[in-house]
């Protein structure tokens, strides 16, 4: 199994993972502007490009407080240095697609 490096970009070098493609995103959002307060859901469908141990997702400013890939709670998942790095239950082929949904909240600030 290969875990994929970060992609860089010369506006966010850290930002990003070649290990796949993203086809959509859905993202469900509550925003209190009196406190500055988000919740969201987001829901990520893709396409792994190389076969995956990890997948890595940028989560800057937030926490989140539940997690599942392919409708599975993954074996392990870590959250720090505004990346949620997550461990599939199993691991993910090259050419599968699979989806990340990730609740958090949180008060964001600018990145």
């Amino acid at each position: 199994m290969v875990v994929a490096a970060l992609v860089r970009d010369p506006y966010l070098p850290t930002h990003g993972n070649p290990g796949y493609r993203v086809t959509h995103y859905h993202l469900t959002l509550d925003y209190r502007p009196g406190s500055g307060r988000l919740g969201g859901r987001a829901q990520i469908y893709a396409i792994a490009t190389e076969d995956l141990a990890n997948v890595g997702l940028d989560l800057a400013g937030l926490r989140p407080s539940r997690v599942l890939v392919d409708g599975v709670p993954p074996t392990r998942y870590a959250h720090g240095n505004d990346k949620l790095r997550i461990r599939p239950a199993l691991p993910i082929a090259a050419g599968s697609s699979f989806d990340v949904d990730v609740r958090y909240s949180g008060t964001p600030r600018p990145v």
